[in-house]
């Protein structure tokens, strides 16, 4: 991509004339003048005529002030005119002379020790290089002159190299850098709202491209509004290209067709050939997400001829995997290979790792068709060394990670069908793991990152400041929500809602991008093998099942073993006949009926097992428990209700238990004994929460969220924690009820405990799962609202063995490609909690209560949290009442099962 370069050509002459406009002149005098005065005269006519954006008078006044300064003698101004023609040939995009012109004002400005000149050639030959995507000579360029800009005290122009260098680094996707040299940019004390425009909308792509692409959106708006006022068409064109691959991401297509075709109309008035190269790319891939192939071709080529006649080597490498992605799409392979070879190459000349994984991701895919495996690998190999280079650079903490790698997966899911067309199951099985939970997995590997700690005193004052804007926005909303309202006030609150978390989220996402002490550590996965599996598997009871989710198929891995130390695992692998869409379609139609009560539940739980466990059922056979890491919508599938036969559900045969990876349960069962009768460990602690009382903001906000109406109070949830004393004992627990149970109790005891159980409502936010709250009773002077969020979550430190959400759809969220559920259940385990119990839909009082005593004795006497959970599922099953899995199966264990 080269959007955030495109922005900064502009400007690059644009600041050298600001700099060199000193009494310009609109016309030249009649009288006649000596050479001195007729260069200095036709300078400062060529400056106006530049600002009228008159290029080509421009350009003719420059040369007449140079042949002037040459006949006296004038290196000073030689020097100037100089520096002026290299701007215009920029401008112009004619990178050949644009190069010479500022090199020979380098040559001049040293001799006259001109350094206004030498800081804004020096930048004029960064962007050149930049525009060529010779980027790491561009960097020397530019570092050169912002050296010299500071040692002039020149702000005005080191804002605009900052700004330069950041995107060099976004070029080459080294995010934190990028981030921190813009942030630097931002905080030049200057008053140039160009350059303003031009760095929001270079920190909107940074974000946009790790995956944080409302705060992205939020900043090319304010970028376009500044650019809009000055009237700046050229940047106007960039922001609405980048404003529609925001949409286009999204899925919206026709909203980003409109702003591409916008920016496409823009680019053609200027003239600027780079720019309408970029645009074409755009609209391409459009037209071939639409699957218009012969559109996106023509878009595709027209681009390629623009960018190679313009010199942008950027927008070339990305024209020609685009092309290569279209020979493809029509199973042209060898035409998709020399495509996708010419745009690694040039990827590679500029420094590009995006463009450089991508095209061999699809030579990859190339080769893989035309059956040359051993290509295939090499390719996809070389993508992923790259994507793993973009990973460690990356910015960011718990939060913001996985969705930068969730857009980088196709390489790693490549390799999988590569392997599994081939047969080799236990290698592709251990290309799937390279691809799952890998930040909670750094975040094991590499301990927390103490935010809180790392604060100065005034950004601890301005976070607590935007963390009471968004508490206050948030009643304000939810109280307009629960009574009459005008729409129009109703969305203005909502809007405000909506700005008050992108300003948190912001300022949190700016920490940790310019601290690297903020960062979590990224830490090389090693590679998954059999081997792993053997502690998970060492009592021979237990199957792993691993599923990795297709556009047209499921793969589905088992791995098991017979117990014996000495034994490795094996695992078999079962191509199974559904792909994405439709097993979206029927997941969630089965869950949705359990959740409603509907008594037709057994053709889909019948079917669904014959489709996706009876394939296996060999190599199930004699188990006891099975291990699931489900993928896409299977994270929403209760397994545990499924039918093996025509009455008797799954769970009947095995304890269920799910994890977000294979590799996250063998780091967590390696950390800490799991049952607590084990000898010699600790003696569990219990910290329970139930029944809050609960404010008028809070049932405000919980009656608009929650469907069934109003939240009423849980007198059997109260009960069912007063049991729970009773099996951990009086001394090793605590309980919260009522107007105790509140938030800021939460937070401070919390990570004291080594259980943890929630019998409270909870609310799904369906828009933002880490919105998604717990809630709890709301004491006005502690400045908590009673909602303790997902992502509040993340900020506590637990030293648990288990956290029970006994509340409704508390194992809801979002899937996320990568990491499994983001949602509670996610926020808990990076937060440090090995194993949580939590449900699928809305619970009913009564037979949960019975289900979480049964399960807490169970485990208090020995048993596994799996086999402890499928016991008191059971016994609740076993009543008449509850005998539909309405009642029992809505709870899930995500993690350690044993």
């Amino acid at each position: 991509m080269t959007t955030k370069n495109k922005l900064r050509l502009l400007f690059a002459g644009l600041v050298s004339l600001f700099f060199t406009l000193q009494g310009a002149a609109t016309q030249a005098p009649a009288e006649p003048q000596d050479a001195a005065t007729r260069a200095k005269t036709a300078f400062d006519a060529g400056v106006s005529a530049a600002n009228r954006n008159d290029l080509a008078a421009a350009g003719a006044l420059f040369d007449q002030a140079l042949a002037a300064a040459r006949e006296t003698g004038d290196r000073r101004m030689e020097a100037r005119a100089l520096n002026a023609q290299g701007n215009i040939a920029l401008r112009k995009n004619d990178l050949a002379t644009a190069w010479d012109r500022y090199t020979a004002a380098v040559v001049a400005g040293t001799e006259t020790g001109h350094r206004l000149v030498l800081m804004l050639s020096e930048r004029g030959l960064g962007d050149v290089a930049a525009a060529r995507g010779q980027n790491f000579d561009a960097l020397k360029h530019f570092e050169t002159s912002l050296a010299l800009a500071r040692e002039e005290g020149n702000d005005r122009i080191a804002e605009g190299v900052l700004n330069a260098i950041g995107s060099v680094y976004l070029e080459l996707a080294d995010y934190g850098k990028a981030l921190e040299y813009f942030q630097a940019a931002l905080k030049t004390p200057t008053d140039s709202q160009d350059e303003v425009s031009y760095t929001l909308n270079n920190l909107g792509y940074a974000y946009s491209d790790l995956g944080y692409s409302e705060i992205g959106l939020s900043y090319f708006h304010r970028a376009l509004a500044i650019a809009e006022k000055l009237h700046d068409d050229y940047a106007v064109m960039r922001l609405h290209n980048n404003i529609g691959l925001h949409y286009a991401k999204k899925g919206d297509n026709k909203r980003a067709l409109d702003h591409f075709t916008r920016a496409l109309h823009l680019a053609q008035g200027t003239g600027d050939h780079a720019s309408e190269a970029h645009d074409w790319n755009s609209l391409g891939s459009i037209y071939e997400a639409q699957k218009r192939y012969a559109l996106a071709a023509d878009a595709y080529g027209k681009s390629l001829a623009l960018a190679r006649g313009a010199g942008a080597l950027d927008e070339v490498s990305q024209a020609l995997y685009n092309l290569a992605g279209i020979h493809l799409a029509r199973r042209e392979y060898p035409q998709a290979i020399e495509r996708a070879g010419e745009a690694g190459r040039t990827a590679a000349e500029t420094g590009s790792r995006e463009s450089f994984w991508k095209a061999r991701t699809i030579a990859g895919k190339a080769f893989h068709a035309l059956g040359q495996d051993a290509a295939a690998r090499t390719a996809f190999g070389e993508a992923i060394a790259l994507v793993e280079e973009e990973r460690t650079a990356a910015p960011g903490g718990e939060l913001g990670r996985e969705t930068f790698f969730g857009s980088r997966l196709e390489p790693y899911q490549r390799l999988v069908e590569l392997a599994a067309d081939r047969g080799e199951a236990a290698e592709a099985l251990a290309h799937a793991e390279r691809a799952k939970a890998r930040s909670l997995l750094d975040v094991l590997r590499s301990g927390r990152v103490d935010l809180s700690a790392q604060l100065t005193p005034e950004e601890r004052a301005a976070e607590a400041k935007l963390r009471e804007a968004l508490r206050a926005v948030n009643g304000e909303v939810f109280l307009a929500r629960s009574q009459p309202a005008d729409p129009g006030a109703l969305a203005a609150l909502e809007g405000r809602q909506q700005q008050a978390r992108l300003e948190l989220e912001t300022f949190t996402t700016n920490l940790y991008a310019t601290r690297p002490a903020l960062r979590t550590q990224r830490l090389e996965l090693p590679d998954w093998t059999l081997e792993t599996a053997r502690a998970l598997l060492k009592t021979g009871d237990t199957a792993l099942l691993e599923y990795a989710v297709q556009e047209a198929s499921t793969l589905l891995f088992v791995v098991t073993a017979d117990g014996a130390s000495s034994s490795t695992p094996t695992v078999h692998l079962y191509r199974l006949a559904i792909g994405r869409a439709e097993l979206t379609r029927r997941v969630e139609a089965f869950r949705r009926q359990l959740a409603q009560r509907d008594l037709r539940f057994r053709a889909p739980a019948r079917s669904l097992y014959t489709l996706l466990l009876a394939p296996a059922a060999a190599d199930l056979r004699g188990k006891r428990a099975l291990g699931i890491v489900p993928d896409g919508a299977l994270w929403d599938l209760p397994f545990q209700a499924l039918q093996p036969g025509a009455t008797e559900a799954l769970l009947e045969r095995h304890a269920v238990f799910y994890a977000p990876s294979l590799s996250f349960l063998a780091e967590v069962t390696a950390r800490r004994p799991g049952k607590p009768g084990t000898e010699g460990a600790e003696p569990p602690t219990l910290l329970a929460v139930a029944n809050p009382a609960l404010g008028p903001a809070v049932r405000s906000r919980a009656s608009v969220l929650r469907s069934a109406g109003r939240l009423g109070p849980l007198p059997d949830a109260e009960r069912e924690v007063r049991s729970l004393v009773q099996l951990y004992g009086a001394e090793h627990s605590k309980v919260y009820t009522a107007a105790q149970a509140s938030e800021k109790a939460v937070k401070a005891e919390a990570g004291k405990y080594r259980v943890l159980h929630f019998a409270t409502h909870a609310l799904l936010d369906d828009r933002n799962p880490l919105y998604s709250s717990l809630v709890l009773s709301q004491q006005s002077r502690e400045g908590e609202d009673g909602l303790l969020e997902a992502w509040e979550v993340l900020g506590l430190h637990l030293d648990a063995d288990l956290v029970v959400l006994s509340a409704c759809e508390t194992a809801r969220g979002q899937p996320q490609a990568g990491e499994g559920m983001i949602g509670m259940s996610w926020a808990l385990a990076a937060a440090g909690s090995p194993a949580t119990l939590a449900s699928q839909w809305e619970v009913d009082s009564a037979s949960t209560s019975k289900l979480m005593t049964g399960f807490h004795r169970g485990w208090r006497e020995g048993l596994g949290k799996a086999e402890a959970l499928r016991q008191a599922a059971l016994a609740v099953r076993r009543q008449e009442r509850y005998r539909h899995p309405f009642y029992w199966a809505a709870f899930v264990l995500v993690g350690r099962g044993d």
